[in-house]
This record gives C-alpha cells, sequence and structure tokens, in this order.
C-alpha cells in the first residue's frame, strides 16, 4: 500500500439520520505515531486494551498503538466494556499500562475503583477523547496515582482521531477548564468567525483542523464533503475540516472546548449554550455530574432539563438561586431530575434521547410555597385550572401538563381574580407563577412611574402656560421650570 492509499471506512452519525461514511488513508494513520514530535514514549513493555468498539476511531488509536510500537492488546468484549466491576479486574490482571477512555466511562471506573478498592499501579497513561472533559473530577485520581499521565485529546473522526494533546496537571484540574491544549505534530487548528476570519485571542469560534490527518472525504457524499472539507487560505495547496465545535485560543495558545455550535438552542427567542448552564451546576460540589437538554411538552412547547448525578437530592431553589447569580432566568431550567447513572451509547457517551422525561415520580422539584398575596391567589387558580392539588411557585406551566388551550382559562381566571392584564404571550414567556407575578409587579411599578411622571408633566406645562400669559416669557427661553428649594435659597 501506498500513502495516499484508502485504509478504512468509519460511519458517524449524520444530522439527517444517515450516517455518513469517512474515508482515512493510510497515511493519515501512519503520521499519528510516526512524526519529529510525538510527546508519548509508547514500547514494547505497554499493555493496551481495545475497550471501544471497532466502529468507534478511538479504536484506531488503540490498534495501531499497540501494533506499531510492538506493544500488546487485550481485546475487551461489550460485556465486559460495559461492566465497571469486571473492566477493572481485566486491567489488574493483564497490568495495563495505556488506558483509553471517554470521560463518562473513566468516571464510572473511578467510583469502581473506590468501591472495590482496587489498585491499578501499572497504569502510565490514561488518554480521554470522545468528548469534553470536566478535569476536576480527576481529583481524587490525581492524588492516588500522581504517576499517571494524563492527557486529554481532541479529535474527530474526519482529521484522524486525535489533533490536539493537553496534559492534565493539578493546575488544570483546579481551574477545571476543558483545555484541549496544542495542535500535535503534522496538525493545525484555527479558531474563526463566520467568514472564516480568524478571531482574537479569547473569542468565541469555530474551530477548524486543517494538517496531514485530514481525511479524504465522505463515501458517496460529494456535496457534503465539499462543505466540510474546505480549502485552507492560511495554507495554499491544503484543506482544512469545518469542526461545527466551538472553542476559543487562551494567553498561552491553548485551545479551550466551549461545546458544540449545535448544542446552541432557541428558546423564548434566546440563543441558548446549553453548556454555559452545565458549567455552572457543576459548580456545585454535591453535583458530580450533569446535562442539560431542550425538551417539548406533549403540546409542543420548550423547557429546559437539567439532569444531575449526586451524592443526594438538592433543594431545587437553592440550584436556582445559584444559577439566577449567573444566568438569565430564561436559562435556568424548569426542571431538575437526579440520576443514578447516565445512559450511554455503545460508544460510552451520555444518550441523551434515553434521558427519561420529568414527570412527578422523576422529578426532585422541591415544593416552594407562595409567600405573597399575590403568589397565594394564583397558586389558587393554578390548582384549579390545572387540577392539581398542590403548585409551587417555581412549578413550571407546561411541565405541569399545561397547554394552549387551558391557558386561555387560565389567563381569564388570573385577570379577573387579581384585576389583571396578562396575555397568553405572557405565559409563554414566564412559565412559572414566581416569574408572572414578578412580571405584574414590575407592570404596575412601571404604570405607577407613569402616572407620576404624567403628573409632573402637566404641572410643568401649567406652570409655563401661567408663565407665558403673564407676558414674562422671551423670545430668547427654551423653557422655564418652577425653582427647587435650594434654588430659591441660593437667589432669595
Amino acid at each position: 500500500n501506498h500513502p495516499g492509499d484508502m485504509c478504512y471506512i468509519i460511519y458517524t452519525s449524520g444530522t439527517t439520520g444517515n450516517p455518513k461514511g469517512v474515508m482515512v488513508e493510510h497515511g493519515n494513520i501512519v503520521r499519528l505515531f510516526y512524526n519529529e514530535a510525538f510527546q508519548f514514549n509508547f514500547g514494547p513493555d505497554d499493555v493496551w486494551t481495545m475497550f471501544h468498539s471497532h466502529c468507534f476511531d478511538f479504536s484506531v488509536w488503540e490498534m495501531y498503538g499497540a501494533l506499531l510500537f510492538g506493544g500488546k492488546v487485550v481485546i475487551i468484549s461489550s460485556l465486559v466494556a460495559r461492566d465497571p466491576s469486571r473492566y477493572i479486574q481485566v486491567l489488574h490482571n493483564h497490568k495495563v499500562t495505556v488506558l483509553n477512555q471517554t470521560p463518562t466511562a473513566f468516571n464510572n471506573l473511578i467510583e469502581e475503583c473506590e468501591r472495590k478498592e482496587l489498585e491499578l499501579r501499572d497504569l502510565r497513561y490514561v488518554i480521554f477523547g470522545g468528548e469534553a472533559l470536566v478535569p476536576y473530577k480527576l481529583k481524587s485520581w490525581n492524588e492516588q496515582y500522581p504517576h499517571v499521565k494524563l492527557v486529554n485529546m481532541y479529535g474527530i473522526t474526519e482529521v484522524t482521531v486525535h489533533a490536539t494533546y493537553k496534559e492534565i496537571g493539578l493546575e488544570e484540574i483546579e481551574g477545571n477548564v476543558s483545555n484541549l491544549g496544542k495542535p500535535i505534530p503534522t496538525t493545525s487548528i484555527y479558531v474563526l468567525d463566520e467568514n472564516q476570519e480568524l478571531v482574537p485571542q479569547g473569542v468565541a469560534g469555530e474551530i477548524y483542523v486543517g494538517g496531514a490527518g485530514i481525511a479524504r472525504g465522505y463515501l458517496n457524499k460529494e456535496d457534503l464533503t465539499n462543505s466540510k472539507f474546505l480549502p485552507n487560505p492560511y495554507q495554499l495547496g491544503e484543506r482544512f475540516y469545518r469542526s461545527g465545535d466551538l472553542g476559543r485560543l487562551l494567553e498561552n495558545g491553548e485551545l479551550e472546548y466551549l461545546g458544540r455550535i449545535d448544542s446552541q438552542v432557541q428558546l423564548k427567542g434566546f440563543r441558548i449554550e446549553l453548556k454555559e448552564i452545565e458549567h455552572h451546576l457543576l459548580q456545585q460540589e454535591s453535583i458530580q455530574d450533569v446535562v442539560v437538554i431542550k425538551r417539548d411538552s406533549e403540546e409542543g412547547h420548550p423547557y429546559l432539563c437539567a439532569y444531575y448525578i449526586g451524592e443526594e437530592e438538592l433543594e431545587i431553589s437553592i440550584l436556582r438561586s445559584h444559577l439566577g447569580e449567573h444566568l438569565p432566568k430564561y436559562m435556568i431550567p424548569s426542571y431538575f431530575v437526579k440520576m443514578e447513572e447516565f445512559p450511554v451509547t455503545s460508544n460510552n457517551k451520555i444518550a441523551t434521547s434515553q434521558l427519561p422525561s420529568p414527570n412527578k415520580e422523576l422529578s426532585v422539584e422541591s415544593y416552594v410555597a407562595p409567600q405573597t398575596e399575590e403568589e397565594k391567589q394564583m397558586v389558587l387558580v393554578w390548582q384549579e385550572a390545572l387540577k392539581i392539588p398542590r403548585v409551587g411557585v417555581q412549578d413550571n406551566y407546561f411541565s405541569l401538563g399545561g397547554d394552549s388551550l387551558k391557558a386561555i382559562g387560565l389567563i381569564s381566571s388570573i385577570n379577573k381574580s387579581l384585576d389583571v392584564s396578562l396575555t397568553i404571550a405572557d405565559l409563554y414567556s414566564y412559565q412559572t407563577i414566581a416569574e408572572l407575578v414578578e412580571k405584574i409587579t414590575s407592570s404596575q411599578q412601571d404604570d405607577e412611574s407613569k402616572r407620576v411622571y404624567g403628573e409632573v408633566l402637566e404641572e410643568l406645562r401649567e406652570f409655563e402656560d401661567s408663565y407665558r400669559s403673564e407676558g414674562k416669557f422671551l423670545d430668547t427661553y427654551e423653557a422655564v421650570y418652577p425653582m427647587n428649594g435650594v434654588e430659591k435659597g441660593m437667589v432669595f
């Protein structure tokens, strides 16, 4: 074979539901391991595991990493891969030295190690890929195994497994930044705006990957290939790959991962970055992992739902208050659901499509009682309209089973009971009792301000009219105003 010959085709999921076959050449793989500045010191004494399915390109790294350096690779069955307890035993028995994991899978492994009190002293490397890493979750592991190199690598099937390298130490763990590091040899990274112009340092943009790892393209999908594999204007004669990932360059030239561009959702007319919500929830010490998604009620009304893993059920009012210090109200999830573990795909990534719908049994939404008279009145109206015995002021209307038809009667009852003038649009924008009452209070304050302003304006008009009628208003005057007390004291 020659470097330009095709080596394999791996299929990845497509936005249309049809998988895309990525054509990878021999040269793409070889340069991944054989280059002038390879960061790893793999050798014939290393023991690897082929943990990942051969349908996932992380397996390419596992297979050829062992093969090209004369090491040993232990094939892991799908049953063992799904059972952290059995997998740990394999790692221990075979004295595995190089471990490749998605962060989700490794977090499960850490918990199982602590539970079984089994040590993995032969490990030299733990290499992460496949999804975003939350460094602070590695704190206990790093303390127990300080000799093990923790390496975070960013990559995509279309750029041949890996594109960046970053060693994770105590500084990165305490800073808890999803740092992707710098490009590996033979690879280049660009952060560009929508016009493919370089963005300034620290500014978010889309990540483009160039260099010798760029795959040939998609099998039998020429239009899609041309839209994702583009001519590189910063390196003539080369191509780069448009990743669809958001990132920014840090002061030290390293790349920070900010999430998928398509993880941005539209809600209530606002663009929301779900990763930003997850970031702030993870600041809570009792939350070990979290994922936020947009869901739709049975009536098709969108809302945000946060799923978290923690040692205990949390007071939702505390979570809401914490998020409220950092985020606008429209970014605060309507529901918070405690999970024992997240469902995962065959590639050990979180399967968001399998997360359960929030309901009264699954949700740990704590009851927040009404405090003000307006809240108490509105609670009674909601309970009657929704036929629910108890409603809290933080409960979401649509999550409680409300729909567009019930909304008409509900708004009518609220307006009659509280003598206000809410609209259906208000309910769509302010979906909890607390938000609606705040909206009413704010509107009433605005109305009062307008009334007072109107009265003052009328008094000023009357004063000027009186001044004019007495013939005191000269042509050079623009306007006249009565003196206040301080001004009178200065003159008289």
